[in-house]
């Protein structure tokens, strides 16, 4: 039986790259924005927690990867406006919307139970509560962010 169980999930996890694949695939055209338009900024933060404190959810914008989100860190996302959908490694609960230019945002990447290990989930928050998150909070560290032409610990520039 034990056996039976094992190859299963092997199977299972060996699956787990055609869905991540499928859903970039998914993504819908990016929306032309002007050469003078404001870049939006998210700010992605984790709390510190002692639950899951050692694992590093990785996230994705518009089905690439952009950063591991380590416990009591922070980053920046400075995106061109229009529509983009953020995740982490749980890919079936995410944020899709539409960025206007010159907007600020704030999402919180939680972790959740999972069978084998925890996931990351995030969440929009509102200002006032992620302003208060990330005062506390120390910057993600610079070999933790995977594209750098997206992901920042310092500012977002035009």
């Amino acid at each position: 039986m034990p056996y039976r169980t094992g190859m299963a999930v092997l199977f299972m996890v060996s699956l787990m790259p055609l869905v991540s694949s499928e859903r970039a695939a998914q993504k819908p055209a990016a929306t032309p924005t002007p050469a003078n338009a404001t870049p939006v900024v998210v700010h992605v933060y984790r709390l510190k927690n002692f639950f899951g404190r050692a694992l590093k959810p990785v996230l994705f914008l518009d089905g690439v990867k952009v950063a591991k989100v380590t416990n009591g860190r922070y980053f920046l996302l400075c995106l061109e406006p229009g529509h983009h959908e953020i995740w982490s490694t749980e890919q079936d609960e995410g944020v899709e919307a539409t960025f206007e230019s010159g907007t600020e945002h704030y999402i919180q990447v939680e972790i959740g139970p999972g069978t084998w290990i925890g996931h990351g989930y995030v969440k929009i928050q509102p200002r006032e509560q992620g302003v208060f998150a990330i005062k506390r909070l120390e910057p993600l560290d610079e070999d933790n962010i995977f594209d750098k032409k997206v992901a920042t610990t310092t500012t977002c520039s035009p």
